[in-house]
């Protein structure tokens, strides 16, 4: 059972080439070559390997290449429609399959992947697509070390509600056959209502909301998928996956929290997000290297500033990762010969109404984002928390510390610093979204933002004085905890604080200091 937020209709899937309603691959199969007849008819295809995991699809018959991006979640399209370039990420269903858990939760920032990876899983488990097995994972690290549990579930897409959900389960345990559960973004419809920060909502009508949804979805879908994973009447449930971006819904007693959440363990680090080796690889096989400017280095090296620097597992030994999404969205504008003005387009909604919500004062202000800005990272209170209740998500951010820096870690405005129980911004994107709310809090302050608009005025005009005042203005507000600490990279953030807003500023402009003078 592969459940989403807002399901499709039967006849949209059956459009878009959902798992139950795609046309069946013919089995032809080469074990020299990879060949396999893609799903949607267009002939055969090999899957070549570039290296660093990252694989083409091909067509057998040759002509021209005209590389594409895996912009679609849907597992079996990709790796099939030829000229495709993806990441085989099917090693990490072996060590799922071997690690004996079989109730997952996996969370992530949004559009990070999430769901390409559960619809992967689907793909492998299903029942109805053993047959295709070859079509589907030829080449892939799957089809050379799979698992007993290869097409063994049966995987289903509810279409009468809640109701029918109980009688099928029943009817699947009655004839003694096992089903996969994914739910993909379980937290979605909770999540919408939290972070819309432009509703004019009253608070006590918006926590009714998020309570009724919370209730409604433990009582009605958790509860039940919680009994068939036992071995009750409808216990047919095998595995049982979800995804989502906030470990929610786990306050009290929550069906939620007999699910494992794997998303810090190191293992798993790399199900979602592309590594630095895997965008070098990507960018040379997509790019036509005449046309762009900077070629693959200059490329590559912009992605890395602006996406690239997520780590999950603390204390982060693990290898950094870029979001997928917006590495798509930044090579695809390359290509059309266009340039990425705005590199922090990105699915941040959320994350700008929660730094929106951080009160000027409090136990964590903005002021504490001000201080990440000047020192590069701040000390977790706690351990990034891992289980509360969305009721608990609004009462407590920006009154409880360590709530509110859990939130900005899952969110990804946050990530795990170099050091151990350290958290510091990602990458330039998401120093975007802090920025703006640090010009924010800093434009309501009379007595600073006049000097603020003079010397950047000043500055524009060629007189560095006015701004060398301004930051020794600056400096001197600040508590001696962050000038114990000051050094190049410190000034540097201090410079982008008190510039323009962030929206009018060229990004590759750095503080240079000559310690001559």
């Amino acid at each position: 059972m592969y459940l989403k937020p807002n399901t499709l209709s039967p006849n949209t899937r059956a459009m878009t080439g959902a798992l139950t309603s795609q046309p069946t691959s013919r089995q032809v199969w080469d074990q020299t070559h990879h060949i396999s007849f893609d799903r949607l008819c267009h002939g055969p295809v090999f899957r070549e390997s570039l290296g660093s995991d990252v694989f083409m699809t091909r067509p057998i018959v040759g002509g021209p290449v005209t590389p594409k991006l895996a912009t679609t979640q849907w597992f079996t399209s990709y790796v099939s429609w030829p000229d495709t370039l993806f990441v085989d990420k099917t090693r990490y269903i072996e060590l799922l399959d071997q690690s004996g858990v079989y109730s997952n939760m996996f969370l992530r920032p949004r559009r990070f992947g999430k769901s390409t990876f559960l619809n992967m899983l689907c793909a492998y488990y299903d029942v109805a697509t053993a047959a295709e097995f070859n079509d589907i994972f030829g080449g892939l690290y799957i089809s050379k070390n799979p698992t007993e549990f290869r097409g063994r579930h049966h995987i289903l897409y509810p279409e009468d509600g809640f109701g029918s959900l109980r009688k099928t389960l029943v009817l699947v345990k009655k004839f003694g056959h096992s089903m996969f559960v994914g739910v993909d973004e379980y937290d979605a419809p909770t999540n919408n209502v939290v972070f819309d920060g432009g509703s004019p909502e009253t608070e006590y009508i918006r926590m009714a909301k998020v309570n009724a949804i919370e209730n409604f979805l433990k009582q009605n879908l958790f509860a039940t998928f919680k009994e068939a994973f036992g071995d009750g009447p409808i216990g047919c449930v095998s595995k049982y996956f979800l995804t989502g971006v906030l470990p929610a819904f786990r306050s009290g007693m929550s069906p939620l929290t007999t699910t494992t959440i794997i998303s810090g363990w190191s293992e798993y680090h790399g199900i979602c997000g592309f590594t630095e080796k895997q965008v070098e690889t990507i960018t040379r096989a997509y790019l036509d290297q005449s046309s762009i400017e900077y070629g693959t280095s200059g490329t590559c090296w912009a992605m890395k500033r602006y996406y690239n620097g997520y780590s999950f597992a603390n204390p982060g030994d693990e290898e950094r990762l870029y979001n997928p999404l917006l590495v798509h969205y930044y090579l695809s504008t390359i290509k059309k010969g266009k340039v990425v003005a705005n590199p922090e387009e990105s699915p941040a909604v959320h994350t700008v109404n929660l730094l929106k919500s951080i009160a000027d004062t409090g136990s964590f202000s903005a002021d504490d984002i001000v201080e990440l800005m000047m020192t590069g990272s701040l000390p977790a209170t706690g351990s990034i928390q891992k289980e509360f209740g969305f009721i608990d998500v609004m009462q407590q951010a920006d009154k409880d510390r360590n709530s509110t820096l859990s939130l900005l870690f899952h969110l990804g405005v946050l990530t795990h610093a170099d050091k151990s129980n350290q958290l510091r911004i990602p990458n330039e994107v998401m120093k975007m979204n802090v920025l703006n709310r640090i010009h924010q809090y800093i434009s309501a302050q009379e007595h600073i933002q006049n000097k603020i608009a003079l010397a950047n005025t000043k500055l524009r005009n060629g007189s560095v004085k006015p701004f060398a005042k301004l930051l020794e203005h600056f400096l001197a507000s600040r508590p001696l905890r962050s000038l114990m600490s000051s050094n190049e990279a410190v000034l540097q953030g201090v410079v982008e604080i008190l510039l323009d807003s962030p929206r009018t500023r060229v990004p590759e402009l750095y503080l240079v200091i000559d310690g001559n003078k």
